[in-house]
């Protein structure tokens, strides 16, 4: 048997970090690999989605619902789980908190933690972050995905072969048969209802792309606390006609594959499951520059950077006004994704940080 791998997210619902875990498990399937996960569940609706998507995947689908910040009784029965596991890989800094008190006094099994995006937009996050990079201090190895947060946190683990910057992975289909756009620029953005996504700007540039006559429509996937302040600021522009709210769901890839265009106005982003999905469906990509997404549209050609509303305005218009330039872009977005951006090669990555990174113990 391979290495045996304990997967732990503390989730409450399905995000980018919650399939990057469905995926790798997912590939563990595939090469045989014994991965199991524990999701330590909240109250709220959609908890449960990680732990479904998992079930029959993974070798072990360990499940505990709880509506407190630190539930020792969770702890306990991690602890209880650790003997069988060569590593534990956590994915928030709930659940590293959780690992880290359940391995205490103990030497084994390796823990390395997966950081997926920014903490620290509201006053609670930044605790949560400050906790988070304490507890670095701790684990043997940390994963992040876009070289500004490598560089970022470099200083809080015991070495530079700690820590290494490895890519998402998407499963991409060989063959791409996305459509010249539409007549109807269709633009679609996945992304939850929170500040840092900042759904504002985005239906700012579809104003501003229906006052200088360009058709397009909207699409916004996701759900979250801002959801209805999103929708009355869509009724003051009156854009209720070419916007729509979908909310949460599952299927995100058929949006995907009726779109032309997918809008990242984020003001902070690590590498988002989004964009690569949007770019293995051939979809071209318009962002504001923040974590790795500049270095990938820069080496893919797959999209275009803007950092304000106007330049993200008139970067769609040039998209709407050149469908043939905005194909290849497309085409290239996803050739890019096929070449770098397999699970296959995620997991091969990690697998070797895991060995890197225990040589240096």
């Amino acid at each position: 048997m391979g290495i045996r791998v304990l997967h732990i997210r503390s989730t409450i619902g399905m995000y980018g970090a919650e399939h990057v875990a469905l995926n790798l498990m997912k590939q563990a399937k595939i090469n045989g690999d014994h991965y199991a996960l524990v999701c330590i569940e909240g109250l709220t609706p959609g908890s449960e989605l990680l732990a479904q998507r998992v079930d029959g995947i993974a070798q072990h689908v360990y499940r505990f619902i709880t509506a407190k910040k630190l539930d020792f009784s969770v702890i306990r029965e991690i602890r209880k789980l650790l003997s069988g596991y060569d590593v534990l890989h956590t994915h928030d800094y709930k659940s590293l908190m959780y690992v880290c008190i359940a391995r205490l006094f103990l030497k084994k099994p390796d823990v390395f933690h997966h950081i997926h995006g920014a903490l620290g937009n509201s006053r609670m996050e930044r605790i949560y972050a400050r906790i988070e990079k304490f507890l670095l201090r701790f684990v043997d190895g940390v994963v992040t995905v876009s070289d500004l947060q490598r560089n970022t946190l470099s200083q809080y683990v015991k070495s530079p072969s700690r820590i290494s910057q490895i890519d998402n992975g998407v499963f991409v289909p060989a063959i791409s048969d996305h459509a010249i756009p539409q007549k109807t620029l269709q633009i679609v953005m996945v992304a939850r209802f929170t500040p840092e996504k900042d759904h504002k700007t985005a239906l700012d540039v579809l104003h501003g792309l229906l006052n200088q006559g360009v058709a397009a429509h909207l699409t916004l996937l996701g759900d979250g606390p801002l959801v209805e302040e999103v929708k009355n600021y869509a009724l003051s522009l009156d854009l209720s006609s070419s916007v729509t709210f979908v909310g949460f769901t599952q299927d995100v890839t058929s949006w995907l594959k009726r779109s032309d265009v997918l809008l990242i106005t984020s003001k902070t982003e690590g590498m988002p499951m989004a964009m690569l999905e949007a770019m293995a469906a051939s979809l071209v990509i318009v962002s504001t520059p923040v974590g790795q997404i500049p270095d990938i549209i820069h080496k893919a050609a797959c999209g275009s950077l803007s950092s304000d509303t106007q330049s993200l305005t008139q970067q769609l218009v040039y998209i709407s006004q050149h469908p043939d330039i905005a194909w290849q872009w497309g085409q290239n977005g996803h050739q890019f994704a096929l070449n770098n951006f397999s699970v296959s090669r995620q997991i091969t990555d990690i697998h070797s940080f895991y060995k890197v990174a225990a040589a240096a113990c």
